[in-house]
């Protein structure tokens, strides 16, 4: 007997909202597909919205998560490298604070949180559990909330899990 399905009582509230798919356990990343999107900024003014883009397999496909990878865990992961061969660090999570993430189609905003909310480490290894399909990955961005918290160049990994 799985251990998860033996708490949840088939009429309760948890049991309902597990076989409607909007309870999940939290490390389970189990059938979902994951994909690193890196994003350069390509300037760091106050309130200047870095998009992220065009990919048309996230657009025709359901967000379950993202996490953020900070300087800690990007030692352990992949990193974002220039065409001229440089590696480029992720930022911190002090830093991350200072930046919003949205997920949007065209002008809506359909989620709409601080960067730093999003790091695995920083969240008890966790990641922000979403389930949101008629996001257009190119409309989507992080804003710059604060002068001097980003500079050009800088960059951040986002690790999204999708169906």
């Amino acid at each position: 007997m799985d251990g998860n399905k033996a708490l949840y009582r088939p009429n309760s509230v948890l049991g309902r909202l597990e076989k409607a798919g909007y309870v999940k356990p939290y490390d389970s990343v189990v059938g979902f597909k994951c994909k690193q999107v890196n994003l350069l900024f390509k300037q760091s003014n106050l309130g200047y919205r870095q998009h992220f883009g065009f990919d048309p397999e996230l657009d025709n496909s359901t967000i379950k998560g993202i996490s953020v990878l900070n300087t800690t865990e990007s030692a352990n992961n992949g990193q974002y490298t220039a065409a001229s061969g440089d590696y480029r660090a992720n930022l911190s999570s002090a830093t991350m604070a200072e930046l919003l993430f949205v997920l949007a189609h065209d002008d809506r905003e359909l989620v709409r949180l601080p960067l730093n909310t999003m790091v695995r480490t920083d969240n008890s290894g966790k990641f922000q559990l979403f389930d949101v399909s008629d996001q257009i990955w190119a409309d989507s961005y992080v804003e710059i909330l604060a002068t001097g918290s980003v500079s050009t160049n800088d960059t951040i990994s986002l690790m999204v899990y999708y169906e």
